[in-house]
């Protein structure tokens, strides 16, 4: 439960962390994402996968920012939450990654020669400042797609997550 309520006032601090420049809004950074996300599939590199993945770093420095909903708690909050990232959240991104590498390699996908088409936002932001990702790809002459669900804007940066599926 507690770990439930860190999560959801780490969304709540994401959402107002959360700032749309107008060449994000344009798709770069859209793009730039999927070109990463694809990337480490074409690599068959999870190390890569969770480069882009928030650091637990990054988690905290969120928290921080945000230490006024945790009250004199902040410490132990940030504890509580290694633990969940470490013991949950960590190997969820590992277990995302290589269901949706293996996907693929039974519809035939070679990784490594797959050919990045494009990537787009499905839809504004929503209220928690997280959005689902879209990315496009050829392998042969087929047209597929990875969508990645709960992408967040951190540091400055698109972030992915752990919910990735191929579709």
């Amino acid at each position: 439960m507690k770990a439930l309520a860190i999560f959801s006032t780490l969304l709540l601090g994401i959402h107002f962390a959360t700032a749309h420049s107008p060449e994000e809004e344009n798709g770069t950074a859209a793009e730039n994402l999927g070109r990463q996300i694809l990337s480490s599939f074409q690599n068959k590199s999870i190390k890569e996968y969770y480069h882009l993945f928030p650091s637990l770093e990054e988690l905290h420095g969120l928290m921080m920012a945000n230490s006024e909903a945790y009250s004199v708690f902040l410490d132990v909050a940030k504890k509580d939450f290694a633990k969940v990232y470490q013991k949950r959240i960590k190997p969820e991104i590992e277990s995302a990654y290589l269901r949706t590498f293996y996907a693929g390699c039974e519809l035939g996908i070679e990784w490594s020669e797959v050919i990045f088409v494009g990537a787009y936002e499905t839809e504004a932001p929503r209220a928690d400042g997280t959005n689902s990702l879209v990315i496009e790809f050829l392998y042969g002459q087929k047209n597929y797609k990875l969508l990645v669900e709960k992408v967040m804007m951190l540091s400055g940066e698109w972030k992915t997550t752990q919910y990735i599926t191929l579709i």
